[in-house]
């Protein structure tokens, strides 16, 4: 039991302590810093939608003809021309229901 005590293991010798890259310091440290905002405002949550094949044609040949930027672009201005048609109850019913929708994200 003695030479286990006595000797010493070869991989826990330490040959020399590694430096920090950076250094903590409380002055240049804030908790939202100006990278990170700009980050989160940039980013936008996608999702999908399933439409039929028909319907992706149509949508992509309106973005052509009326020189949209994107698909996206197109249903939302088709969107808004549609609310806007619509009754004032039906379009507080609409709105109400979006609100509720952005709220669950």
């Amino acid at each position: 039991m003695s030479d286990l005590i006595k000797k010493k293991n070869p991989l826990l010798n330490r040959t020399s302590t590694q430096e920090p890259k950076e250094v903590f310091n409380r002055d240049k440290a804030s908790l939202f810093s100006e990278k990170t905002v700009q980050s989160k405002e940039k980013i936008k949550s996608t999702s999908s939608i399933r439409v039929s094949k028909n319907t992706r044609i149509s949508l992509n040949a309106l973005k052509v003809v009326e020189d949209f930027d994107s698909v996206e672009d197109t249903i939302n201005i088709l969107l808004t021309e549609y609310i806007n048609s619509l009754t004032p109850e039906k379009k507080k019913e609409v709105k109400y229901l979006i609100d509720i929708g952005s709220r669950r994200k």
